[in-house]
């Protein structure tokens, strides 16, 4: 029995929303609708669907058009079966908390199943370790002893209800499964302190493309990410990459992003507070007798954060398509260099950015007389 579940059409990208960028590239018919689907009848046990791959033109992400399975916000994870992969977790584990320091700071891990790995965490030495787990299941009969774990789902979580922010989020294929998976990585980051750190782990597509390894392609798995597309999105989430790594025989790509940190306006803010007060202190000193050269953005903007209309006698500027007009806000005449033959100031002001050397330069051998000359970017 054939349930065709699937759409025929991917109109919009499921991921950036782009419309008409969706190229079909790969059908396969005759498929379980999840991956976890276990019936306790063959009728029941019979229904298949038909997956339908996407590529957007647009970010460049592969997905599927059908619904997510019942249980996508819930971790299914077998990882306490294999005794190499908790062994291969701890070594890495170890190396991500030593190496950028992580022991003493709150760490969280989304989609914590039931518990393996942030035991795991806690063994090599991690003394914050928060979860996030949507399944009520898997927190009841998993192992918390000493995590501080919540049930949600990511997605649903646009306000961090801890009273801190997270230096470090782990998440272990799971992204994949998001049906709305901008509106979960917007919320991971205001889980994150600048500069903190997340490590994701995704199935590795570039693999499975080169390889051929069809039967990698499931219900469960929404999106699929070539490397440099998990890494192009998180950078206009307000991300860097730091590290990507492949591991567990290429089947898995770790990234390692890093939480951009607030940009710091301090020096600006200083300079912009002292210059003010130093140029409307010249312009004082002048006042009737100084001119600026440069009508660009850099001197209009310091003409008008200084008020110099009372002490400015004109502007100088090369261009002859702003030589007769007059300065925004302050309302300053702008003339010709040949002005300063006739009516010599005391002082000029070089306010023409990369070019105020030369201007200096130029003033120095045409007109000697000239008491102050002054670079704007020296004050």
């Amino acid at each position: 029995m054939n349930n065709e579940g699937s759409f025929e059409r991917s109109e919009r990208c499921r991921l950036c929303g782009a419309i008409g960028e969706q190229v079909h590239r790969f059908t396969l018919p005759n498929q379980p609708p999840s991956a976890q689907g276990f019936y306790d009848n063959e009728v029941e046990a019979r229904v298949s669907i038909t997956l339908s791959l996407f590529e957007c033109g647009s970010c460049g992400v592969v997905y599927h058009n059908s619904s997510p399975v019942p249980y996508y916000k819930d971790v299914v994870r077998a990882a306490s079966y294999s005794p190499e992969m908790i062994q291969f977790r701890q070594r890495q584990f170890l190396d991500i908390l030593t190496q950028h320091s992580l022991s003493n700071e709150n760490i969280l891990e989304i989609g914590a199943g039931t518990g393996d790995y942030v035991n795991v965490l806690k063994r090599c030495g991690a003394q914050k370790v928060h979860a996030i787990e949507h399944s009520q299941k898997n927190i009841t009969h998993g192992k918390f002893s000493g995590v501080d774990v919540r049930k949600d789902f990511i997605e649903d979580m646009p306000v961090n209800p801890w009273p801190y922010d997270f230096m470090a989020i782990f998440c272990f294929n799971f992204i994949e499964h998001w049906p709305n998976l901008r509106t979960a990585l917007e919320n991971i980051r205001r889980f994150l302190q600048p500069g903190g750190h997340v490590f994701f782990e995704v199935p590795n597509f570039d693999m499975i493309l080169k390889n051929g390894l069809f039967a990698e392609f499931t219900t469960d798995h929404i999106f699929y990410f070539r490397e440099s597309v998990l890494q192009s999105l998180m950078t206009k989430m307000g991300f860097r990459c730091v590290k990507t790594c492949t591991s567990w025989n290429e089947y898995i790509t770790t990234f390692h992003f890093v939480k951009n940190e607030n940009l710091n306006f301090d020096e600006i803010n200083k300079k912009y507070n002292s210059k003010i007060i130093k140029i409307k202190s010249i312009m004082s000193q002048y006042s009737g007798d100084c001119v600026v050269w440069g009508a660009g953005h850099q001197a209009l903007s310091l003409l008008a954060s200084c008020d110099a209309r009372e002490h400015i006698k004109y502007v100088v500027d090369s261009a002859a398509f702003k030589q007769g007009k007059y300065c925004p806000v302050t309302g300053i005449p702008i003339v010709a260099p040949e002005r300063l033959y006739s009516d010599l100031p005391s002082c000029v002001i070089a306010a023409a950015g990369s070019y105020n050397h030369e201007v200096i330069r130029t003033l120095k051998a045409r007109h000697p007389n000239i008491r102050q000359l002054l670079d704007l970017n020296e004050l």
